[in-house]
């Protein structure tokens, strides 16, 4: 809500439990190199926030709608940069489907290993509106090739309306095809349970993995 406005595999990644099942996940250090991502920041073509929107430039909404948000619009610092997601959009309490699912497809090489990270928080802003809200609880599922990679999200109970409290993630998985399509899903909402507040998204990236040699250009075993 916007107030004032295909199989891969995972490899190197511990296990964490979350909503009783276990995913595969790991926090994430910084990672420098070429993002094959488009628009991982989710500029607007138009600068300003924008509520239940289906269109980011470089990302395809295949279902529900989806707030841009800044500083200006909802007083939440992104995590990198200006912009960020609520994956969960506007217009809930008008009967409209605001669970967000957003995607985007990438050009891979067989058998690369890639690292993708995120930055995932929370909007805590139910505590004061009246709009719908379903969970103090903000999480997404994240698929690689209509894989889930894993399920996050962050408690917001408690919490200042302007700290959505970001955490930074990777998952780590190896091309099996020369295209590879990124998922994120809202967990927040629905017809029986409507929400107008949702997960936030930030700062998408994925880079190749450099494969580690030994001082003979080797790599080890």
């Amino acid at each position: 809500m916007l107030i004032g406005k295909q199989v891969f595999s995972f490899i190197r990644l511990r296990v964490l439990p979350l909503f009783g099942a276990l995913f595969l996940t790991v926090l994430a250090p910084a990672f420098a190199d070429t993002n094959l991502i488009v628009n991982g920041k989710f500029t607007p073509v138009t600068p300003g926030c924008a509520a239940g929107t289906t269109s980011i430039p470089g990302w395809t909404v295949t279902a529900g709608n989806v707030d841009v948000e800044d500083v200006t619009c909802s007083g939440i610092k992104a995590a990198d940069g200006i912009y960020f997601l609520d994956l969960t959009g506007s217009f809930a309490e008008d009967g409209v489907n605001d669970v967000g699912t957003i995607s985007q497809t990438i050009t891979t090489v067989v058998g690369q290993e890639y690292s993708l990270t995120f930055d995932v928080g929370g909007n805590p802003q139910w505590q004061e509106f009246s709009y719908p809200n379903d969970s103090e609880f903000k999480a997404m599922s994240v698929y690689v090739n209509g894989a889930i990679g894993g399920v996050y999200g962050v408690h917001t109970a408690g919490v200042s309306s302007t700290d959505p409290q970001w955490r930074r993630y990777e998952i780590h998985f190896k091309a099996t095809s020369t295209s590879t399509e990124i998922k994120f899903q809202s967990l927040n909402g629905g017809a029986s349970n409507p929400s107008d507040f949702g997960p936030f998204l930030d700062d998408v990236d994925i880079s190749p993995v450099k494969s580690e040699k030994d001082d003979d250009g080797h790599t080890p075993h």
